[in-house]
């Protein structure tokens, strides 16, 4: 039986590594047609720029990756059963509800488009390592809570940070698309 929990945990570091790794490329393609000039500029529908998109993600996944080095220093809590159920994952991923980051975008975290995919991929390389350090060890014990989901373990964090990307980088290509479909100046003056 040991051995069975051990193969399924190490299922889920390699599904998570490959989560992890496909949704910052996915992310880095979508932006790499955004040119210097678009990346800050906010949509005419409110909303996010680019530049502030990526400048979320690096915020909030430095903030979940130093969250798990710190809690994994210590032993797990366990957690009566009652007390571990969340909302499905895939409502990360999927832009059905709108709503306001509970995390406030830091102004001076927004920087121009190769320092901030820079970041992004320095911030990746962190929460790869961690994961790496760490495969040995079952961590499903360890988690905390998530403000809409609800209690999620180690690796329910990790996949949601990958799924946030994901939803982000839907937003960067309807950002895209509304762009491409707005008129410029210039087709009016000539």
């Amino acid at each position: 039986m040991a051995e069975r929990s051990h193969l399924t945990h190490m299922a889920d570091v390699e599904e998570i590594r490959r989560l992890l790794q496909e949704s910052l490329a996915g992310l880095c393609a979508s932006l790499e047609p955004v040119s210097e000039e678009e990346w800050k500029k906010q949509p005419a529908a409110g909303g996010w720029s680019c530049g502030e998109i990526c400048a979320h993600l690096a915020q909030v996944e430095a903030r979940i990756t130093a969250a798990a080095e710190k809690l994994l220093s210590a032993e797990p809590k366990r957690r009566p059963l009652l007390r571990r159920p969340h909302l499905p994952l895939w409502l990360v991923e999927y832009r059905l509800v709108r709503r306001q980051s509970p995390v406030p975008l830091d102004p001076a975290m927004v920087l121009e488009k190769q320092p901030s995919l820079d970041r992004l991929r320095a911030s990746r390389e962190r929460t790869l390592l961690l994961l790496s350090a760490n495969e040995s060890r079952n961590l499903s014990g360890y988690g905390w809570r998530h403000r809409v989901l609800g209690h999620l373990s180690f690796y329910e964090w990790m996949r949601t940070t990958a799924k946030h990307e994901i939803r982000h980088t839907k937003q960067v290509m309807d950002l895209r698309r509304s762009a491409q479909a707005r008129p410029s100046l210039r087709e009016f003056v000539e």
